[in-house]
């Protein structure tokens, strides 16, 4: 059974757009470790349609961490998923972006996941919830793209509200480490 391995999801509310809004195409990322090694299953974000909503599924890719920001290089070739714009409503809640296969994560390690809306066009954005009053995730932090990610903005004063699931040797899940 896939627990919640960490999370952020307490503080101040500040609703950050995806996707384009005028000028800009909004890319965020979220930095995180996890505490022991594990099978990751998927990760939840407090999300929104925003005015106009997109069309086109929101992509999720947990890639590994280079210098505070993504690296543009996936954990695994399954760390990588979406969800359709179908499940993501009107008000604020939990939506599940899965993954089709299940990866490993190592403890201690700082990783990334990325959320794009990589096919849109037009201005048509949703809206993520994000903690800039009291941030206070201990093992990373909010990282923002406004151009459709060329460039990354470290926001040390921001959390996503995020939810990253899975299971570890402990919960009796399978952990395998690949050795090379």
């Amino acid at each position: 059974m896939s627990k919640v391995l960490t999370n952020y999801e307490t503080g101040g509310n500040e609703e950050q757009a995806l996707g384009i809004s005028g000028a800009n195409n909004y890319i965020h990322s979220q930095s995180f470790q996890i505490q022991a090694d594990a099978t990751i299953t998927k990760v939840e974000l407090y999300i929104k349609d925003g005015p106009t909503a997109p069309t086109d599924a929101i992509t999720i890719r947990i890639e590994t961490d280079s210098s505070g920001k993504p690296s543009d290089t996936l954990v695994d070739n399954n760390a990588t998923g979406e969800v359709a714009q179908s499940a993501i409503g009107a008000a604020f809640a939990w939506v599940p972006l899965t993954f089709g296969t299940s990866f490993d994560l190592s403890k201690d390690t700082t990783y990334q996941f990325r959320i794009s809306i990589p096919t849109q066009t037009g201005d048509s954005r949703n809206h993520m919830n994000s903690d800039s009053t009291s941030p206070s995730y201990t093992y990373g932090t909010q990282v923002r793209s406004t151009d459709g990610g060329s460039n990354w903005s470290i926001l040390t004063t921001h959390d996503l509200y995020f939810r990253v699931y899975g299971t570890t040797a402990e919960d009796g899940g399978a952990f395998l480490l690949n050795f090379i």
